[in-house]
C-alpha cells in the first residue's frame, strides 16, 4: 500500500493506482481538477503511482492548467485543418495580447470563410468528445513513433533538439509532440474563438483568471507590427527556430548574430533619439514603461546616450523614487500594503515636481530608500536645461495619472516588451513571459541575493500586477521597443540552471522549476562573456571579465 499526503490527511491506496482513481475518491474537494501535482511534478490522470508522495490537484485556473488548455487547443486546430485541408498545416508563432497568433501554411491566402469553416469543425470535434492519449514521454520512442506514422517533420525537429522529456499525444489518427502535458480530452477545450487576422489568425482562449469565458478582444496594432518585424528579421538572419540558434552556436556563427542583434537595438534607439530631436514643438516628457524585467533601466541609459549625441540633455527620473513610505502607503482589500498599483506612488508630488522642472525651477527630487522603506528628498537640487526633455521610467509610466502635468503633444510614450521571436516548432512556441521570468530570476540572484525559489513564489503576484496595472495601458504607447535578443536564452540557461536545480522537490514551486529546466534543456549553452558590456542583457546577468562570466554564489 502507498501513503499519499493530501490536504493534511493520509490516503492509503494500492501501488499502481492511477492519479485519476485517487481524484475520484476526493473530487468533491477538487471538482475542476485537470492534473495532479505529485511531489512537485505534473502528472495526468492516467499515470500510475508507484511511491509514497504528497499530492494536490490543479485546475484550469492554474498556470499548469492554462498552458495545457492552450496546447490542447493548438492540437484541436491542427487536427481540424488536417481533416479539412490535408495539404495545409498550422503554424503558431507567438502570443499577441490575450491570444495566439498563427498562420495556415498553404498555397493560397487564408480567407475569413476558411477560418469559419475551421472553427466550426473544431466545435464538432469538441462535441464528439475525442479522448487524447499520451503515447510516451521518451524522446527516442517519440521519434520512432513519428517515423512510423509518417510525421517526418516532427522527426527532424526531435532529432535536433535535446529535451529532457517530450510529450507525444494521439487523438484519433492525429499524432503530435508538445513540450508540456495536454488535457485528457477535446471536450475540455470548449471555450475558444478564432479571429481572421491577415495574413493569419488569432486563436483566443480563456485567461488564468476566468476559465470559462473569453477575455475582451482588443487589437494591439503596434504590437502586431513589432512582432511581424521581429519575425521577419529572425528569418532574414537565418535564426527563426531554436534548432537554427543551436546550429549557430555550434558552428561559431553566433558571434555575428550577437553583433547584429545588438546593432539592431542601437539603431532603433538612435531612431527614437532622432525623432525626439526633430520634434517641433519639442517633446518635453519621454516615458518608458513595461512589465517586470523588460529592460527599462538599461534602455533608458542607452537612449540617453543617443539623445546626448544629438545635443539633447535630458533629466532622468525613476518612478520607483516616488513610492510612499511603507507607513503611508495605501492598503489593499486584504489589508496588505499596496506595492503594485499606481496608488502606491505619490503622483501629486510627481506632478508638482515635473511642473517645476519644466518651468526651469530647481527641484530637490524625491528619492526612495528600499532598505528602510522610506521616501525622502535628494540633498542636491536638479534643474532641467531650457527646452530639454525629462525621461520618466517605471512600471506605471504609461498611466495617464503619471504624465498629466505635460500636454499630450509634448509627450512621447515608449513601451518595452521582451517579445521573443524564436519558436521551437510549428505547435510549440516560446512564451515571452518565460523569457522575462528567467531574466528576473538571474537578476534577483545576482543583485538582490534572492533565490530562484523566492522569485518563483512571487511571480504570480507580479503577473497579476502587470495584468491589472500595466497591460491595460499598452496601447497608450507611441513606440513599442522590443528588448528581446535572439541569443539571450542560451546565455540565461548557463546562469539559471544551477539556480533551478537547487530548488528542492518539496518546494511549492518545484513543478515550475522542473518545467523551466525542461524548457532550457533544448538550448545549447552560450558563454555569458560573449554578451557585450552595454547590452540590455547585462542588466540581468551582470558584468563580466574578459574571458568568463561567473555567477555570484547561489543564494538558496
Amino acid at each position: 500500500m502507498l501513503t499519499l499526503q493530501y490536504q493534511g490527511q493520509a490516503l492509503k491506496v494500492p501501488e499502481g493506482t492511477t492519479v485519476g482513481t485517487v481524484w475520484e475518491s476526493v473530487k468533491e474537494t477538487a471538482p475542476d481538477a485537470v492534473f495532479a501535482l505529485v511531489d512537485g511534478q505534473t502528472l495526468d490522470f492516467t499515470t500510475a503511482l508507484e511511491n509514497n508522495a504528497v499530492i494536490s490537484f490543479e485546475t484550469l485556473q492554474s498556470a499548469v492548467g492554462n498552458r495545457a488548455y492552450q496546447r490542447t487547443l493548438i492540437m484541436l486546430m491542427a487536427m481540424a485543418v488536417q481533416e479539412l485541408y490535408p495539404d495545409a498545416r498550422v503554424q503558431i508563432e507567438h502570443s499577441l495580447g490575450r491570444a495566439l497568433y498563427g498562420q495556415i501554411i498553404q498555397n493560397r491566402p487564408t480567407t475569413l470563410s476558411q477560418i469559419q469553416k475551421i472553427e466550426d469543425r473544431m466545435h464538432e470535434i469538441v462535441q464528439e468528445g475525442r479522448p487524447i492519449i499520451k503515447q510516451t514521454e521518451s524522446k527516442e520512442e517519440a521519434i520512432a513513433y513519428c517515423r512510423k506514422v509518417g510525421r517526418l517533420r516532427a522527426v527532424e525537429r526531435l532529432q535536433e533538439l535535446r529535451p529532457e522529456r517530450i510529450y507525444l499525444y494521439r487523438c484519433g489518427d492525429y499524432v503530435d509532440f508538445y513540450f508540456g502535458p495536454l488535457l485528457q480530452g477535446m471536450n475540455r477545450v470548449n471555450v475558444f474563438d478564432i479571429v481572421h487576422y491577415a495574413p493569419g489568425f488569432l486563436l483566443r482562449f480563456p485567461s488564468i483568471y476566468s476559465a470559462h469565458t473569453l477575455p475582451e478582444y482588443v487589437e494591439l496594432r503596434e504590437f502586431s507590427r513589432v512582432f511581424f518585424e521581429a519575425t521577419s528579421w529572425s528569418e532574414q538572419v537565418g535564426c527563426r527556430y531554436v534548432v537554427d540558434l543551436n546550429r549557430a552556436i555550434a558552428d561559431g556563427r553566433i558571434k555575428d548574430i550577437i553583433a547584429m542583434a545588438e546593432a539592431r537595438h542601437e539603431k532603433q534607439l538612435a531612431q527614437i533619439a532622432d525623432r525626439v530631436a526633430a520634434s517641433r514643438p519639442g517633446i518635453r516628457l519621454i516615458t518608458i514603461a513595461g512589465p517586470s524585467s523588460a529592460g527599462k533601466t538599461t534602455t533608458m541609459r542607452r537612449l540617453m546616450v543617443q539623445m546626448q549625441v544629438n545635443g539633447i540633455q535630458p533629466v532622468m527620473i525613476s518612478l520607483d523614487d516616488y513610492f510612499y513610505s511603507l507607513d503611508d502607503r495605501p492598503r489593499t482589500e486584504n489589508d496588505e500594503i499596496d506595492h503594485e498599483s499606481v496608488d502606491a506612488l505619490d503622483t501629486t508630488l510627481l506632478e508638482r515636481q515635473l511642473t517645476a522642472l519644466l518651468a526651469g525651477e530647481p527641484v530637490k527630487l524625491s528619492r526612495y530608500d528600499f532598505v528602510h522603506g522610506k521616501q525622502y528628498f535628494a540633498e542636491q537640487e536638479t534643474t532641467l536645461p531650457p527646452n530639454q526633455p525629462i525621461i520618466l521610467e517605471g512600471l506605471h509610466a504609461l498611466n495617464p495619472s503619471v504624465s498629466r502635468a505635460v500636454p499630450a503633444y509634448q509627450r512621447l510614450h515608449l513601451y518595452l516588451g521582451a517579445l521573443t521571436q524564436l519558436t521551437i516548432s510549428d505547435h510549440n512556441r516560446i512564451s515571452t513571459t518565460d523569457t522575462r521570468l528567467l531574466r528576473r530570476m538571474v537578476r534577483d540572484n545576482q543583485f538582490r541575493a534572492h533565490s530562484a525559489e523566492e522569485t518563483l513564489k512571487i511571480w504570480r503576484n507580479v503577473r497579476f500586477g502587470e495584468e491589472s496595472y500595466i497591460f491595460p495601458f499598452q496601447e497608450e504607447a507611441d513606440i513599442i521597443f522590443n528588448t528581446a535578443l535572439l541569443y539571450e536564452l542560451p546565455v540565461l540557461k548557463v546562469l539559471a540552471e544551477p539556480l533551478l536545480k537547487a530548488i528542492p522537490n518539496t518546494s511549492p514551486v518545484a513543478n515550475e522549476a522542473h518545467r523551466l529546466l525542461e524548457f532550457l534543456s533544448i538550448f545549447q549553452p552560450l558563454n555569458p562573456a560573449m554578451v557585450p558590456s552595454n547590452s540590455i542583457l547585462r542588466e540581468f546577468i551582470g558584468t563580466a571579465g574578459h574571458d568568463q562570466c561567473v555567477p555570484r554564489t547561489l543564494m538558496v
